[in-house]
């Protein structure tokens, strides 16, 4: 796997290999520890068993076929909010030469100054209610968190950008009435990164290993390992 830091390579690849896919990763976790979210930004879902499927019988997997959002929320160690909802094409738009991207009316836009807006709109699974969100990220230093470049298999690439970033803003959750079934006004640390691949993830990678952790200085360390596949060793999914 290739590590590139930083915004210069944060923009969308339209990446045409088939089973090729791409995505843009934020979470964070409130000041008290109570509340946490991931949302993710899918153009070519990696674990999407028809793409799968069809790229293994030689039938083309476009990245553009397969676009998704996930959001999932966690409160007190429960999940209170999960979906993956697919999109069609033409509900995916996003910038080549910056973070600007918006699945359906989820979107995730990187502003002059530095900043980010994300902003989050989806149902939930089995008619659910809705999860909606209006959020604010500041990174907490250098674009790419200062990490240097490291040269791998240009194939997988991983593109940190905030390893450690301030989230800002509000998060509803409705119920299928549209009565408010929990509210948030969030403040927290998050996470940003992004990443992608000109193959799908089972050909090239067997194990995939990442993490981090904030210290009591509220400085992050984030790692990740990654180990090549072996063609002669099936790759479970």
């Amino acid at each position: 796997m290739r590590i590139i830091p930083g915004f210069a390579d944060a923009g969308w690849h339209d990446l045409e290999e088939s089973a090729a896919y791409e995505w843009w990763y934020l979470d964070a976790i409130s000041t008290d520890g109570r509340t946490a979210f991931v949302f993710i930004w899918f153009a070519g879902l990696p674990f999407s068993p028809d793409a799968l499927t069809n790229h293994e019988r030689g039938r083309p997997a476009s990245a553009r076929d397969h676009v998704a959002m996930f959001t999932a929320v966690y409160v007190d160690g429960k999940q209170i909010a999960y979906a993956l909802n697919r999109h069609p094409e033409t509900e995916f738009a996003a910038s080549r030469d910056s973070l600007c991207v918006r699945v359906g009316p989820n979107s995730l836009e990187r502003r002059d100054g530095g900043e980010l807006t994300a902003e989050v709109d989806a149902p939930m699974l089995f008619g659910g209610g809705r999860l909606s969100g209006d959020l604010r990220v500041c990174p907490s230093g250098p674009d790419g968190g200062g990490m240097v470049e490291v040269a791998g298999d240009a194939d997988h690439v991983w593109n940190p950008l905030f390893p450690s970033c301030s989230v800002t803003g509000s998060l509803r959750l409705t119920g299928s009435d549209g009565s408010t079934k929990w509210s948030s006004e969030f403040e927290g640390r998050g996470y940003l990164d992004h990443n992608y691949g000109r193959r799908p993830l089972t050909e090239g990678i067997r194990r995939w290993h990442w993490g981090r952790r904030i210290s009591a200085t509220r400085r992050s360390s984030t790692t990740t390992t990654s180990r090549r596949r072996d063609p002669a060793k099936p790759c479970s999914r």
